[in-house]
């Protein structure tokens, strides 16, 4: 049974036809904060009573991993996720509604044809992917050596991809032009910019780089 170490995160705003706007961008590990506080705290910034109908959820492959991984960490943990069943107005389980919007699912044609993987959309997109070649099963390897920066390092260079490929999702579908497109990216690469001071290493995920 996997267990969460690490949660990454970038929170953007779009104004009506307008480009997005990156607002936050950052990830918490369990050298940090233990695992029910890292969970306690990405649930928290989902719907609840007092904060309207909340963010929607973009991922690669989320539906498939990440959100079951949460809830049976959260059933583990005995943490209390009820914005994640649809309580607050967002259902982030339905796979085909606007409330969550897995890419992984969506390019494939929600499994009509093959699924990629997030390093192959990386590449067709001629995106920067994976920082030093870092891959998922490492992780475990990095955890037990205690470089759970590294581990951070590379959830960021996940989000920040996953951004990347929504953006140019966007744009097929017809929801950005090329302004806005080049706008959203504009923001994202000045968020880039601010965190890689604290972490150099991600330098390498600007477009320029």
């Amino acid at each position: 049974m996997h267990r969460i170490v690490c949660i990454g995160a970038l929170y953007a705003e779009r104004d009506a036809e307008g480009p997005f706007d990156v607002r936050a961008i950052g990830a918490r590990h369990i050298g940090e904060k233990d695992e029910r506080n890292l969970v306690d705290s990405f649930l928290d910034s989902l719907p609840g009573y007092d904060r309207g109908m909340g963010p929607v959820l973009v991922s690669f492959n989320g539906g498939g991993f990440d959100l079951p991984v949460l809830r049976y960490r959260a059933m583990a943990l005995g943490v209390t996720a009820p914005a994640l069943f649809g309580r607050y107005g967002r259902d982030y389980w339905y796979r085909y509604g606007r409330d969550h919007f897995d890419l992984c699912d969506l390019v494939s044609g929600f499994g009509a044809s093959s699924r990629p993987s997030l390093n192959e959309m990386a590449a067709l997109l001629d995106v920067p992917s994976k920082l030093q070649g870092m891959e998922g099963s490492q992780v475990e390897a990095f955890v037990q050596a205690g470089r759970l920066d590294d581990v951070a390092s590379y959830c960021l260079g996940d989000v920040i991809t996953t951004f990347r490929l929504l953006l140019r999702f966007a744009l097929v579908r017809g929801e950005l032009d090329a302004r806005t497109l080049g706008e959203s990216e504009a923001s994202l690469d000045l968020a880039v910019e601010r965190l890689a001071k604290q972490r150099p290493i991600l330098q390498a995920m600007l477009r320029s780089a």
